[in-house]
């Protein structure tokens, strides 16, 4: 997937250009991960678990299974144990909720 490679290479001009490509034709889990992993690199974490999680659950893979579950889920753990980290004392309640999220994806 080419959206991967210039993810990689920080051109973001030619990631967005394949990925939307992917995303208008009826999308693949690829292309949400791909996404996923675009705003965890720019620290987007909240916005990387709305693409990580529409690759587990929203798309199928067309190229490799392991980027419909595995993947993902690993991303999304990450994700959440970074947000978690990253809340003050009065948002427990948030945090309790990262954790619960953190458990159900190690089931």
């Amino acid at each position: 997937m080419l959206a991967h490679i210039y993810r990689l290479k920080k051109d973001t001009v030619q990631f967005f250009k394949y990925v939307m490509k992917d995303i208008v034709t009826g999308s693949s889990s690829e292309a949400c991960f791909e996404l996923g992993m675009f705003y965890k690199d720019i620290e987007d974490y909240k916005e990387a678990c709305n693409w990580f999680e529409n690759a587990r659950s929203e798309t199928f893979p067309i190229l490799n299974n392991k980027y419909g579950d595995e993947l993902p889920k690993k991303e999304l753990r990450e994700c959440y144990e970074i947000l978690r980290s990253k809340l003050k004392d009065e948002d427990r309640h948030l945090g309790q909720l990262y954790e619960e999220l953190i458990e159900e994806l190690e089931e």
